[in-house]
Protein backbone atom coordinates (compact mmCIF):
# COMPACT_ATOMS: atom_id res chain seq x y z
CA UNK A 1 0.00 0.00 0.00
CA UNK A 2 2.74 2.62 0.77
CA UNK A 3 4.26 1.82 -2.40
CA UNK A 4 1.21 2.58 -4.38
CA UNK A 5 0.77 5.57 -2.35
CA UNK A 6 4.11 7.12 -3.24
CA UNK A 7 3.35 5.95 -7.13
CA UNK A 8 0.20 7.81 -6.91
CA UNK A 9 2.13 10.41 -5.63
CA UNK A 10 5.10 10.81 -8.06
CA UNK A 11 2.15 10.74 -10.84
CA UNK A 12 0.17 13.60 -9.58
CA UNK A 13 3.29 15.33 -8.94
CA UNK A 14 4.40 14.62 -12.77
CA UNK A 15 1.25 16.23 -13.90
CA UNK A 16 1.77 19.11 -12.09
CA UNK A 17 5.43 19.45 -13.36
CA UNK A 18 3.65 19.28 -17.04
CA UNK A 19 1.53 21.86 -16.13
CA UNK A 20 3.97 24.15 -15.06
CA UNK A 21 5.47 23.79 -18.48
CA UNK A 22 2.32 24.52 -20.39
CA UNK A 23 1.87 27.58 -18.27
CA UNK A 24 5.43 28.81 -19.45
CA UNK A 25 4.53 28.43 -22.83
CA UNK A 26 1.21 29.98 -22.01
CA UNK A 27 3.05 33.12 -20.72
CA UNK A 28 5.82 33.21 -23.38
CA UNK A 29 2.49 33.31 -25.70
CA UNK A 30 0.75 36.00 -23.98
CA UNK A 31 -1.93 33.46 -23.35
CA UNK A 32 -3.02 34.54 -19.64
CA UNK A 33 -6.75 33.10 -20.40
CA UNK A 34 -4.95 29.13 -20.98
CA UNK A 35 -2.62 30.48 -18.18
CA UNK A 36 -5.42 30.59 -15.46
CA UNK A 37 -7.27 27.59 -16.97
CA UNK A 38 -3.67 25.61 -16.30
CA UNK A 39 -3.69 27.23 -12.92
CA UNK A 40 -6.76 25.71 -11.88
CA UNK A 41 -6.11 22.22 -13.54
CA UNK A 42 -2.85 22.40 -10.96
CA UNK A 43 -4.94 23.11 -8.23
CA UNK A 44 -7.25 20.66 -8.40
CA UNK A 45 -4.09 18.05 -8.86
CA UNK A 46 -2.93 19.55 -5.51
CA UNK A 47 -6.16 18.86 -3.77
CA UNK A 48 -5.63 15.73 -4.26
CA UNK A 49 -2.27 15.43 -2.20
CA UNK A 50 -3.34 17.34 0.49
CA UNK A 51 -4.68 15.21 3.65
CA UNK A 52 -8.41 15.66 4.44
CA UNK A 53 -7.72 16.23 7.92
CA UNK A 54 -5.56 19.34 8.99
CA UNK A 55 -7.18 20.09 11.93
CA UNK A 56 -3.60 19.36 13.69
CA UNK A 57 -1.71 21.39 11.12
CA UNK A 58 -0.44 25.40 11.20
CA UNK A 59 -2.57 26.70 8.66
CA UNK A 60 0.60 27.70 6.84
CA UNK A 61 1.73 23.72 6.78
CA UNK A 62 0.42 21.09 4.41
CA UNK A 63 0.66 17.54 4.75
CA UNK A 64 0.72 15.50 1.42
CA UNK A 65 -0.43 11.38 2.50
CA UNK A 66 2.58 9.64 2.79
CA UNK A 67 5.32 11.49 3.98
CA UNK A 68 7.11 9.87 6.84
CA UNK A 69 9.79 7.82 5.47
CA UNK A 70 8.67 4.76 6.66
CA UNK A 71 5.49 5.21 4.20
CA UNK A 72 7.63 4.76 1.43
CA UNK A 73 11.16 3.87 0.43
CA UNK A 74 13.83 5.88 -0.45
CA UNK A 75 13.79 5.53 -4.26
CA UNK A 76 10.24 6.79 -3.90
CA UNK A 77 10.98 9.35 -2.19
CA UNK A 78 13.95 10.88 -3.68
CA UNK A 79 12.19 10.53 -6.79
CA UNK A 80 8.98 12.90 -6.15
CA UNK A 81 11.72 15.02 -4.50
CA UNK A 82 13.22 15.81 -7.39
CA UNK A 83 9.52 16.39 -9.24
CA UNK A 84 9.21 18.77 -6.79
CA UNK A 85 12.20 20.78 -7.33
CA UNK A 86 11.39 20.70 -10.79
CA UNK A 87 8.08 22.10 -10.31
CA UNK A 88 9.21 24.99 -7.87
CA UNK A 89 11.72 25.86 -10.54
CA UNK A 90 9.74 26.21 -12.71
CA UNK A 91 6.79 27.93 -10.82
CA UNK A 92 9.91 30.26 -9.96
CA UNK A 93 10.42 30.76 -13.96
CA UNK A 94 6.62 31.36 -14.34
CA UNK A 95 6.83 34.16 -11.14
CA UNK A 96 10.07 35.86 -12.99
CA UNK A 97 7.52 35.98 -16.48
CA UNK A 98 4.88 37.17 -14.84
CA UNK A 99 7.38 39.88 -12.93
CA UNK A 100 8.32 40.90 -16.48
CA UNK A 101 5.05 41.08 -18.50
CA UNK A 102 3.69 43.28 -15.15
CA UNK A 103 6.62 45.42 -15.59
CA UNK A 104 6.30 46.03 -19.05
CA UNK A 105 2.58 46.60 -19.13
CA UNK A 106 3.43 49.26 -16.11
CA UNK A 107 5.93 50.89 -18.91
CA UNK A 108 3.42 50.89 -21.89
CA UNK A 109 0.75 52.62 -19.21
CA UNK A 110 3.27 55.09 -18.66
CA UNK A 111 4.03 55.73 -22.40
CA UNK A 112 0.33 56.24 -23.06
CA UNK A 113 -0.31 58.57 -20.00
CA UNK A 114 2.90 60.81 -21.25
CA UNK A 115 1.20 60.33 -25.32
CA UNK A 116 -2.14 61.38 -23.49
CA UNK A 117 -0.56 64.60 -22.01
CA UNK A 118 1.30 65.11 -25.04
CA UNK A 119 -2.07 65.07 -27.37
CA UNK A 120 -3.88 67.15 -24.98
CA UNK A 121 -1.15 70.06 -24.81
CA UNK A 122 -1.09 69.88 -28.61
CA UNK A 123 -4.72 70.18 -28.97
CA UNK A 124 -4.59 72.57 -26.98
CA UNK A 125 -1.94 74.20 -29.03
CA UNK A 126 -4.10 73.80 -32.22
CA UNK A 127 -7.06 74.94 -30.73
CA UNK A 128 -5.45 78.41 -29.81
CA UNK A 129 -3.87 78.73 -33.47
CA UNK A 130 -7.48 78.16 -35.17
CA UNK A 131 -8.91 80.81 -32.93
CA UNK A 132 -5.72 83.37 -33.42
CA UNK A 133 -6.10 82.42 -37.14
CA UNK A 134 -9.79 83.64 -37.22
CA UNK A 135 -9.31 86.66 -35.07
CA UNK A 136 -6.25 88.20 -37.24
CA UNK A 137 -7.63 86.98 -39.98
Amino acid sequence: MCAQLASERFAVLKEIFQLAGEQRLALDADDIERFHQLLGEREALIARLVVVDESELPKNVIRFRGTRAEDADYDDETAISVVLRGILDQDAENELRIRTKIGEVQEAMQRIGRGIGVARRYKGYTDESVALDRFVG
